[in-house]
Order: structure tokens, then sequence, then C-alpha cells
């Protein structure tokens, strides 16, 4: 809203999700960037720290995962010391688990989530324990613990056969990693329609982005939807 600082900070920091939902990464960047210090004039700490997380998980997904780790520490800091809201806690350990993985600091990962699945078990966001689930099978398949590996994806394709991908923040990820944990327990049959899966969700969710610009971004900037793309080329 035009003449109303924190209006325009919160519209910036809505934007920035959205930008990096389909892989405008650098767009999104600029986005929360922005919002900060308007938030910071305007007083609105919880707000704050919300971004902050947020930039954070975004510099993962770029990559740039000491500036990851750096940002969502901070955040996680505050959150447990400053504020009540466990929801952005539990969304801010998962993303700190997430930078942890790509570092191949999986013991340390592997603490984070655990804190993340209780937080998510107290407000019983079970499609968030489901985007945890496959963390830990991450985890768990780079350690080559197949046994762990293989029932974190049993139960997160359970939950998308019972429910579709509704309310996972990261459904490619879910079924990317069930498609590795199956070809490193040999049901390569299996891992072969959960792959088809993960095109056909890709389809249909590039089908509903109406710019060809954006739609474009979202199917060869983010890594999982990049790397499902190669897989069924």
């Amino acid at each position: 809203a035009i003449g109303d600082p924190h209006g325009e900070a919160l519209t910036r920091q809505k934007l920035g999700e959205l930008h990096r939902r389909v892989g405008r990464y650098d767009e999104a960047r600029l986005l929360f960037q922005q919002a900060l210090p308007a938030y910071r004039s305007a007083g609105d700490e919880r707000a704050e720290v919300h971004t902050i997380y947020q930039l954070g998980f975004l510099h993962c997904r770029m990559g740039e995962y000491e500036a990851a780790l750096g940002l969502l520490g901070q955040a996680l800091a505050r959150l447990q010391e400053e504020f009540e809201d466990p929801v952005a806690l539990g969304k801010t350990l998962i993303y700190y688990s997430w930078t942890l993985i790509e570092l191949g600091r999986f013991k340390e990962a592997r603490l984070f989530l655990q804190e993340a699945m209780k937080t998510e078990s107290n407000l019983h966001h079970e499609a968030t324990l489901i985007d945890c689930a496959v963390q830990l099978g991450r985890i768990a398949l780079a350690r080559n613990d197949l046994n762990l590996a293989r029932t974190c994806a049993r139960h997160a394709l359970a939950f998308v056969d019972k429910h579709g991908a509704w309310g996972l923040e990261h459904p490619a990820l879910v079924y990317l990693t069930s498609y590795h944990i199956l070809e490193a327990t040999q049901e390569s049959s299996e891992a072969q329609l959960v792959l088809q899966q993960a095109q056909h969700y890709l389809e249909m969710q590039a089908a509903q982005i109406e710019d060809p610009q954006l739609r474009h971004s979202y199917l060869t900037q983010i890594q999982e939807n990049r790397e499902i793309q190669a897989l069924t080329g």
C-alpha cells in the first residue's frame, strides 16, 4: 500500500515467497532485502524474523549454504528466546536441517530435524511431518541406512496416495527423494512409477502458471524440478 511502509514490506515479503516458489531467486532476494528494513523501522520484530528465516532458506535454495546457516541461525535464536511462534520455529528448524544436509553435516541435520518433528507433532501438522520424513529419508539414504530410508519413502508415498500433494511444501522433492530411495533399494519398477507421478505433478503445476517466463523458471531453476525433468527426458 502506497504511503504505508509496513504494508509495502508485507507485500514485498509475500511477493518474495511467490518468486521463490517459481525459482526466481534473485528477484525474491531483492524483495526480502527490501522488506527487512521497513519491518525494522516499524518495530515489527516478528515479521522481521519471519523474513530473515525466509531469506535464509532462499540462500539455501541458491546454494549459498553458509549465508543460509547464518540467517537461519539468527532467526532460530530469536524464535527460541524472544517469541512464542511454533509455526515459524518448525519451519526454521526444517530449513536449518535442510541446509546442513546440503553441506553433508548429517548428524547435526538429524538433531535439528528431530526438534522440528517434535514441534510439528505438537502442532498436528501432518503434511509438514511428511516434509520432515523426506528430509530424514535424504539423511538415511546419504548414510546408506536403506531400511530407514525405505520407511521414510513408504510413509511419504502413503500420504500422497491418500491426500495427494495438498499441504506439502515441496511435493517434487517428496517424489524425487522417494524415487532415489526406491532405486537404491532395488525396487526399480515402483521407482519408475513414482517418477512418472513426479513428472505429472510438474506438468500440472506448470500448466497453472500463465506467464511463460515464470513457467520456464519454475521448471528449470528449482533443483528438484530440473532433476525430475532430466530423469524423465
